[in-house]
């Protein structure tokens, strides 16, 4: 039997911007954003995420006033 050492990166603060395409007659932009908000919460992103056994890769959406905070410390 041999060790498995892995090195995973961590990346404080960031942030991705994403073009989501879906059927509205399906489902309301407002439940598609309660999916995303659960899916942060619960799954998250990456190989040590919470739905693996790790405690990374939580993630939350960002809401108006704190998109403009982010859009205006972009541009300085």
């Amino acid at each position: 039997m041999t060790t498995d050492i892995r090195y995973r990166g961590q990346f404080d603060n960031w942030h991705v911007n994403l073009n989501v395409k879906y059927n509205a007659d399906s489902i309301s932009q407002e439940q598609l954003l309660n999916l995303f908000e659960l899916a942060g919460f619960t799954s998250g992103i990456g190989e040590w995420r919470m739905e693996r056994g790790g405690t990374f890769g939580a993630f939350s959406l960002l809401n108006s006033h704190e998109q403009k905070v982010l859009e205006r410390e972009e541009a300085a």
